[in-house]
């Protein structure tokens, strides 16, 4: 038989030898080569690439050399057999097995169960209130995938406990609380937090045949100590064949990209390299630097062919909640008046838009970023505290996000005597379950909470129906996370969501700026919708703020460089979120 060329292994690599023309074609069907690649091109192993090289080879085909042959037959029947076993329980050709829980459980859970356990690497994503922790638990309900980890969240810990007591009754657990290593006792379930993993993460590594990370968003990017333990975590399991599954509403809280490093731990090379990956699904990067996805529902739909992603809506497993509204408050407030100083702020907002070096602009865009969004939440703090009176005095339970200290210290002061409880960064985890069983209990009828410390918490929509944003995060997702601790299964009542909105600082950019990140969220996980369209805006989000805080000064940036060279570093301290928010209409596929 003529061929059209060679193709070997190497390094967990494909290379490939082939005429012009054939490399033509062969770039036009996998788009994650390397475009500008001539005389050798190479491709990162995966069963994707093997199905797709196979394919093509019927076309052109190759000499194969250095155990290509073995290896692209190995990764074709690993493609054909994760594809058919998901579409095959999907469809209902394949009957899932019985699974023997504490809890009652829906057929989309025993479902969702069935596939965790057939294809080992999954990312759970039904949405909020639809039974994560059930199904993840449900997989290890099979004693081959004992004993197991689970990876969560400090202040979640307890409360898994508690729920591996419900689902699988009798199994025996242990809570790994401290860095410093001990010996082990036996155990079905360990639970560990994400920030004494990588302490752990070798000696869990020896046994483990399971490992579930709750709120895997935890793990979106890469340059942590807690991916490294993951990562290590997952290797140890994966060669003994064992199950890494992840569990989230939220996978994507930003930008597309942060998909990849998500997959890469529980399946590593299913989205091929770094740079495959870039080539394959995205258009270019952020102002930041993060990876923007060209056509999330495109990758979603890909994802949930493959089998490594699975996630239903309320809607398409039929369970029907009451309304929801969504409002929005625009208010007056002094944001100069809390702001100490207005010419030095004013200096900073011009740095970072002519700073001299990068590191000067960086510098400024982080300090900028914190003043005035600390400032507007500050100011609006007595407005939002009137606004959750008008509930509190009719009775009604109110839920009130925020994150700045300060703007809890004044909602403290103003609803003094409505003995609010908090659950936000500065109490301990005991104190944060004490907190949330008061509130539950009906002993609190006001709980603040902050915006990113509500992952994870159940029971709130047995007790409240209103939810006010008293600060905005520059991520539309940490908001939508919060107000589902409401919003789910088990509501009977129809729910409030208000955001309040100054009218200057910086509220108007960050409720403004979110339609690019919907987009990259959406499209992503809920692929069913269509594309949102993607904002080509260059100006990065803090450089925005500047402008505008200029202009509320009667200042205009006309009269300030603004490059795009450079991207501007837009995290700020790890205590307050990384902005962004989305807020309109209601938008029931959004919730």
């Amino acid at each position: 038989m003529a061929t059209f060329g060679t193709i070997g292994y190497a390094d967990n690599q494909f290379w490939l030898e082939v005429p012009p023309y054939v490399a033509m074609r062969l770039k036009g069907v996998i788009p994650r080569i390397r475009t500008a690649a001539s005389k050798r091109i190479t491709l990162s192993v995966s069963p994707v690439a093997c199905a797709d090289l196979r394919w093509f080879m019927q076309r052109y085909p190759l000499k194969m050399v250095d155990g290509a042959k073995d290896k692209l037959a190995d990764g074709q029947r690993q493609f054909r057999k994760a594809q058919a076993d998901v579409l095959n329980v999907l469809s209902g050709k394949l009957k899932p097995k019985p699974v023997n829980l504490g809890l009652k459980s829906r057929d989309y859970q025993i479902t969702g169960i069935e596939i965790m356990r057939r294809r080992r690497a999954v990312l759970l994503t039904d949405e909020m209130g639809l039974g994560k922790t059930l199904q993840g638990l449900g997989v290890v309900a099979d004693a081959a995938a004992q004993p197991a980890v689970v990876v969560v969240k400090p202040d979640l810990a307890r409360q898994w406990l508690n729920q591996v007591s419900l689902v699988l009754p009798g199994a025996t657990t242990h809570h790994i609380k401290v860095k410093k290593l001990y010996t082990l006792p036996p155990a079905q379930v360990y639970v560990i937090a994400y920030t004494v993993l990588e302490s752990w993460a070798g000696t869990l590594g020896e046994f483990a045949n399971t490992v579930i990370f709750d709120e895997m968003q935890q793990l979106r990017h890469a340059a942590t100590g807690k991916y490294a333990g993951a990562t290590r975590l997952c290797q140890d399991i994966a060669a003994r064949n064992g199950w890494r599954l992840g569990l989230t509403g939220s996978p994507v809280y930003n930008y597309g990209g942060e998909i990849f490093n998500i997959l890469e731990l529980l399946e590593p090379g299913a989205l091929g390299s770094y740079e495959e990956f870039s080539r394959e699904w995205c258009s270019g990067h952020s102002s930041n630097g993060q990876l923007i996805v060209d056509q999330p529902n495109a990758l979603g739909q890909y994802l949930y062919n493959q089998g490594l992603m699975v996630g239903r809506t309320r809607q398409q497993v039929a369970i029907e909640l009451p309304p929801r509204t969504k409002m929005v408050e625009v208010v007056d407030a002094d944001i100069g008046a809390r702001m100490l100083a207005v010419n030095d702020t004013l200096q900073v907002a011009r740095s970072v838009l002519r700073g001299a070096t990068f590191m000067e602009r960086g510098q400024a865009a982080r300090e900028l970023d914190w003043k005035l969004r600390q400032a507007t939440g500050v100011a609006k703090a007595p407005i939002v505290a009137e606004y959750a009176k008008l509930f509190l005095e009719k009775g009604e339970p109110v839920i009130i996000f925020g994150w700045h200290r300060e703007f809890w210290s004044i909602l403290e002061h103003e609803l003094k005597s409505y003995a609010p409880v908090f659950y936000t960064g500065t109490e301990s985890p005991s104190q944060k379950a004490e907190h949330a069983r008061m509130f539950m209990a009906g002993e609190a009828k006001v709980m603040c909470i902050s915006l990113r410390s509500s992952e994870g918490m159940d029971g709130l929509q047995a007790v409240c129906q209103t939810v006010i944003h008293g600060e905005l995060d520059w991520s539309p997702k940490v908001h939508e996370q919060g107000f589902t601790r409401v919003y789910r299964p088990g509501q009977e009542k129809a729910c409030l969501e208000l955001f309040i909105v100054a009218n200057g600082g910086s509220d108007p950019v960050v409720a403004e700026v979110n339609g690019l990140k919907r987009a990259q969220a959406d499209g992503i996980t809920r692929p069913d919708g269509q594309d949102s369209p993607l904002s080509t805006e260059g100006i990065g989000r803090i450089k925005r703020l500047a402008v505008e805080y200029l202009r509320q000064h009667g200042q205009h940036a006309e009269d300030y460089e603004v490059t795009e060279e450079g991207a501007l570093p837009d995290q700020v301290d790890q205590r307050g979120p990384s902005p962004s928010i989305v807020i309109g209409s209601p938008d029931s596929s959004n919730m």
